[in-house]
């Protein structure tokens, strides 16, 4: 979901041949983005302006949101997060943790996760990041915070396949049985209050 809530990007087709589209608000039709095919994943840059996304071979791209050429910025990609500070955190398929700026550049080393990093999910202040992980041989999904004061890892939601931050202060979740539940969450603290609240069935 854009920034401003403007549009939606998303992954549609029958691969090997799908690639994102975009909806704007107001709009009946999605319309194709050039340049994305096999694209997943997508992810927007704290403007707007931008659509991060990871191409089927593990490649980690942007483009435009409103057309232009795609960059590549690294590979070995499962799964990403573009930050406030314009670094986007990425996860290897070998449970490896790094960063990259978005304009392009030299990757670094975060850390080794416990957990393979199934999807990563912006906190505000790029202090921190929501991780859906597993531990082998991955049965279930959990919901976890990183931090990178610490470099410690989290769990908040035992159950939470994938998560997102409400700035209102709420932590959105899809446990494994479906739904999607809201749940208080202090995210400069990684502390959670209160039950889960069922909000879509």
């Amino acid at each position: 979901i854009a920034p401003d809530g403007s549009s939606i990007v998303f992954n549609d087709g029958t691969p090997p041949s799908s690639q994102l589209h975009r909806k704007r608000r107001g709009e009946y039709a999605a319309t194709p983005m050039p340049g994305t095919e096999t694209g997943l994943s997508p992810f927007f840059s704290p403007d707007g302006r931008w659509v991060g996304f990871i191409t089927r071979e593990g490649m980690l791209r942007k483009v435009p949101i409103d057309g232009g050429g795609v960059v590549t910025l690294t590979d070995g990609v499962q799964s990403a997060a573009w930050l406030d500070d314009d670094q986007i955190v990425y996860a290897t398929h070998n449970r490896i943790l790094r960063r990259v700026p978005a304009q392009g550049g030299a990757s670094s080393l975060i850390d080794t996760l416990p957990v393979f990093a199934h999807g990563l999910w912006p906190l505000p202040r790029s202090t921190s990041v929501l991780v859906s992980g597993c531990v082998p041989p991955c049965t279930r999904l959990a919901l976890y915070q990183y931090d990178f004061a610490t470099d410690s890892l989290r769990m908040l939601v035992e159950d939470g396949g994938r998560g997102w931050y409400a700035p209102t202060g709420q932590l959105l979740f899809t446990p494994q049985a479906g739904g999607l539940f809201a749940l208080a969450f202090d995210a400069a603290r990684g502390t959670t209050s209160g039950g889960a609240i069922p909000i879509v069935e």
